[in-house]
């Protein structure tokens, strides 16, 4: 017998709620000012979590940013996402990830993008994200690949 879904509520937060758990999943390394990103509080910006029993368990930002291969299509950029590690695996990144992709087609924008770490690419190709561009090297971090998922595509049933 499967395991039922866990119970999840996603929404919108502040900035403030997604450092912590972007310093200990992203950036354990590194001071936690280096989680603050400079997009953080651009217009449009958006972070989402994932809350289990009123703890917060995944969060997502995401920010219009063009990807400039696509055009003048409008884009939203996704950044900063990650679960707590003892949950990961459980597909609460996934359900956050498609909570995040139905509000960029709601805020009407048609590329979604990230840059994706080659171990996570799986997970992307699973949310329907191709794969764009070579491989690239984020200094400190590592290898990375463009993943996009074309938002003017019917979803998928």
């Amino acid at each position: 017998m499967q395991n039922p879904e866990p119970e999840l509520l996603f929404k919108s937060v502040e900035r403030e709620q997604v450092l912590a758990l972007r310093h200990q999943v992203l950036r354990p390394h590194e001071p936690r000012e280096a989680c603050r990103f400079d997009t953080d509080d651009v217009p449009g910006c958006r972070h989402f979590a994932a809350f289990l029993d009123d703890r917060l368990v995944a969060i997502a930002t995401i920010f219009p940013e063009s990807l400039e291969a696509m055009g003048e299509v409008s884009s939203v950029r996704l950044r900063g996402m990650a679960c707590v590690p003892a949950l990961q695996g459980q597909g609460i990144g996934s359900r956050l990830l498609g909570f995040a992709l139905a509000e960029a087609r709601r805020g009407g924008y048609g590329i979604f993008w990230c840059n994706a770490r080659l171990s996570a690419l799986s997970f992307y190709q699973n949310q329907g994200f191709e794969a764009f561009g070579e491989t690239f090297h984020l200094a400190g971090i590592g290898p990375h690949k463009i993943m996009v998922n074309d938002l003017r595509k019917p979803e998928p049933s």
